[in-house]
């Protein structure tokens, strides 16, 4: 095979993402991949292979469970990591395409819980997660923050989700464009009735034209198909149909009976992606 990447990591990888120069950015519970000590991140080639330049010195002292790509090639990582590289820094941090923490990124003290999972809004960061605080001020289980790490007072979600937010996928076209889908353990947002995924305004408001569409259990994993919302995880049935952990909701938040999985997947669904011809991966 021309993939081939040797012994792999030695623990769970949680999530990657394609950079801009085709390489893999790779993030988990690992502290070795093929071999080379890489505490948490990795980059990995074309051909599987750990990209030589890259080098995060210690890395992260805990799990990093979600990574999002910047389109000037850093990388943005959140887990439960409470040091990068022998800095302090709290669950949130942005990384060179190198490995080395990029310090003009500055979250303060950072999240108080887990971070989960991470998006680019423009040039701004959508954080969600397990945590009621970033930098001291309340924020429940999600936020946006500037380019310098700042919280973003533009961004109002107001007593926001009332339970973890696992993943988070944004528009980047057509109608929707700017709005933000967020997935999790939530069963309303800001006071509202949404059973584990929602969709939301770019300013944080909820986005009363995407219906509760009555999942039943967790949502871990989001993709936007055109218009449309793939959602993967623990339920069994949505909108009262019965769909085994995978369904496709439409424009206004319920289910798309046009895509029938079948029995669907008989264990949890903690990941999805669209590739380039349209297809559910």
């Amino acid at each position: 095979s021309a993939y081939n990447s040797g012994a792999g990591a030695n623990n769970t990888v949680y999530a990657v993402a394609l950079d801009v120069a085709g390489k893999l950015m790779v993030v988990g519970d690992f502290t070795l991949f093929n071999g080379v000590t890489l505490n948490g991140v990795a980059r990995v080639n074309a051909d599987g292979s750990v990209e030589s330049s890259f080098n995060p010195g210690s890395g992260a002292n805990g799990s990093v469970r979600s990574v999002a790509l910047q389109s000037d090639g850093k990388v943005m990582i959140g887990g439960l990591f409470t040091n990068y590289a022998g800095t302090n820094i709290n669950r949130i941090a942005r990384i060179t395409a190198n490995g080395v923490l990029d310090q003009s990124f500055n979250p303060g003290g950072g999240a108080n819980g887990a971070v989960l999972a991470v998006a680019m809004h423009t040039n701004k960061v959508l954080v969600g997660g397990g945590f009621t605080t970033i930098n001291g001020v309340n924020q429940n289980f999600l936020a946006r923050l500037n380019a310098d790490g700042a919280l973003d007072p533009g961004f109002n979600a107001g007593a926001g989700p009332n339970n973890a937010v696992r993943a988070l996928a944004v528009y980047t076209n057509g109608p929707n464009a700017g709005k933000i889908v967020l997935a999790g353990d939530f069963t309303s947002f800001n006071g509202t009735n949404r059973s584990f995924v929602a969709r939301l305004n770019g300013d944080g408001s909820l986005d009363d034209s995407f219906g509760n569409a009555a999942v039943n259990g967790s949502v871990l994993a989001v993709a936007i198909q055109n218009n449309q919302v793939i959602i993967g995880g623990l339920f069994d049935t949505v909108s009262g149909a019965n769909r085994n952990r995978i369904a496709r909701l439409s424009d206004n938040g319920l289910l798309d009976l046009t895509f029938d999985p079948g029995t669907g997947a008989n264990e949890h669904v903690s990941a999805l992606a669209i590739d380039a011809a349209g297809n559910v991966l």
